[in-house]
Order: structure tokens, then C-alpha cells, then sequence
């Protein structure tokens, strides 16, 4: 059992050691220790393995030895550029600029301003309606209508074109029956960021796409939730306050899925964007126990989709 092991991490990237997977490799080793831990000192038996072999720090350093982008910010250029291309009339720019920030905001695990998710689907339906594509143009109007909390100042200046069509797509909204939410569990909630406050809460939110934050009170542990709501809808969700990307919480969840061969569904999910991000298709989790004087190697494989651990023969 290795979490004995376990310093704080992270405080720095490791120097001269490299922090990402190079180009096109579709496969990674991670050698499953603290950077400070005695198995760091062995990282150099560890060269002659067929895929890179990377610390636990690579998670969650860039190339740069920097912390990446957080996918909210990336979600919000991604908004901006889709706007500027829009305006410009290139629409398959903005198309472009709406898919990638449609994948950033999947990926977090937090909410963006009320205005800054408004604008994501207005906009989407913009480029619809400059396309003639009257179905998805209307269903993407509901869209935003149902994250405006029916404001009816909106649409910003730069949507004039559209306004009539965003405002049909209100008023119709406006028929259907509110969906009800209750909110339980710790933390302060939001919907669709907008801060609604401590629960257990009860609300009423209008019928289409929405996306449900908690924070803990010390603001280190979120919770996130995106749903779709009919008409009527009589809901109940619990906030399970998990720091899902914290270096230490991941690091110990990986050597116990070394151990166990189960893969905690939190930090399936945190791999499984990060898989994405580099363009893998698989891992290989290496731990270094101490054996007397050396070491002893135990591997295992895992494919972040279908999320399988597989045991490996350890030759080296």
C-alpha cells in the first residue's frame, strides 16, 4: 500500500522531466508516485519502455510546465470568437467556434455567467437562422429563452437581426408549464450562474437545458449537473461535493485502482476529458514498491473508454 507515500501535491512541475505526451503518441505510462517519493529517483529504468513514461504531474501541467487553461475560460473564447465570426457573417467560423465551446463546457465543472451561457445558445441559433435552418434555429431560440429567466432586456445590441425570433421562441415558452427542481445536500447552488444560495432549495426553472452548479463553503470541492427539463417535470438532484481534479485525491484514486483493478467513477471522468485533451487512447499505471534494497514494478492497462483495467506482464 503506497498512500503512505503521499505528500502534498503539486507544488511545482518536476524540472527537466517531461510534463506532456508527445505528439501523436496514442499511449502513455504514468509512474504512479509524489514527486518526492524515493520511486521518483527511479524514472531512469524506466526509459527503455515502448510509450513515454510521465509523473503523476503531467495530469495537471501543460507542456510548459504551467497549469492549462481551465475549460470554462476556453468555453468563454471560444463564445467570443463565435460572436466576432458571426458578426462577420463567416458562419462556418462561427460553427466552428460553437463546437469547440460546446466540448470545453462539457468539461467543466463549472458554471459560466448567466449572460455568457445565454449568448452560447442565442448565438448558435443566430448561425441557424442565417443558415434558413428554421427547425434547429427555433429549438436553439427555446434554448436560450429557457436560460434567461425571462429577462426580457435580452438580446443584447449585436443580436437586433434575430431579436423578433428569440422573442417568439419567449412567448411560447412562456405556455408551457415550469419544471419543478429540488435541490439537496452542502454547498451553495446556481443555476445556469445564477447564485441561488444555500440548500435544500425548491425552484421552478422553465422547461429546456440547464446546468446546475454547487460549491463548497470553503470553495475547494464542486458539484455539476446539466438537465433537461419538460414541462412538469418534478425533480429532485443531490449535490455530491467531490474535488474531482485535486492532484492528491486523484493520486491516491489511481493507486487504489492499480490495487483493486476498480476505477472510481470521478476520476474516470477527470482521465477520460484528459484522454480526450491529448488525443489517447490508453494508459499503463506503474507503481515502484519498495523490495529490499531496489524496487518492484506492477503495471496495469487501462482504457479510459470503455474505462478497463487489465492486468499486464511485467518484463522490465
Amino acid at each position: 500500500m503506497m498512500l503512505a507515500l503521499l505528500p502534498a501535491l503539486l507544488p511545482a512541475a518536476s524540472a527537466g522531466v517531461v510534463m506532456s505526451p508527445p505528439p501523436g503518441a496514442p499511449e502513455i505510462a504514468l509512474l504512479l508516485c509524489a514527486p518526492d517519493d524515493p520511486c521518483e529517483a527511479e524514472r531512469a529504468w524506466l526509459d527503455a519502455r515502448p510509450e513515454p513514461v510521465l509523473p503523476l504531474e503531467a495530469l495537471f501541467f501543460d507542456e510548459r510546465g504551467a497549469p492549462p487553461p481551465a475549460p470554462i475560460e476556453r468555453f468563454r473564447e471560444h463564445v467570443v470568437e463565435a460572436r466576432e465570426a458571426l458578426e462577420a457573417a463567416s458562419l462556418g467560423e462561427a460553427l466552428h467556434a460553437l463546437d469547440r465551446a460546446e466540448i470545453a463546457l462539457a468539461r467543466s465543472m463549472e458554471a459560466p455567467t448567466n449572460e455568457e451561457l445565454f449568448d452560447f445558445y442565442f448565438i448558435r441559433a443566430a448561425v441557424r437562422a442565417s443558415q434558413r435552418r428554421d427547425v434547429a434555429r427555433d429549438e436553439l431560440f427555446l434554448l436560450a429563452a429557457a436560460v434567461s429567466w425571462n429577462r426580457m432586456d435580452r438580446p443584447p445590441g449585436w443580436g437586433e437581426p434575430w431579436r423578433d425570433a428569440y422573442y417568439d421562441a419567449m412567448e411560447a415558452l412562456l405556455t408551457q408549464a415550469p419544471a419543478e427542481l429540488r435541490l439537496e445536500g452542502p454547498g451553495r447552488f446556481a443555476l445556469d450562474g445564477i447564485e441561488l444560495g444555500p440548500g435544500p432549495l425548491v425552484l421552478r426553472a422553465l422547461p429546456g437545458r440547464h446546468r446546475l452548479t454547487a460549491v463548497s463553503e470553503d470553495s475547494t470541492r464542486r458539484w455539476r449537473r446539466d438537465v433537461t427539463l419538460e414541462s412538469g417535470d418534478a425533480i429532485t438532484l443531490t449535490a455530491d461535493l467531490l474535488d474531482r481534479d485535486h492532484p492528491a485525491e486523484v493520486a491516491v484514486a489511481l493507486i487504489e485502482a492499480h490495487e483493486t483493478r476498480d476505477m472510481e467513477a470521478r476520476v474516470g471522468d477527470f482521465l477520460a476529458r484528459w484522454s480526450a485533451d491529448h488525443a489517447l487512447v490508453r494508459f499503463t499505471f506503474i507503481v515502484l514498491e519498495p523490495d529490499g534494497d531496489g524496487f518492484r514494478a506492477s503495471a496495469v492497462r487501462y482504457d479510459p473508454v470503455p474505462r478497463r483495467i487489465t492486468d499486464m506482464e511485467v518484463s522490465w
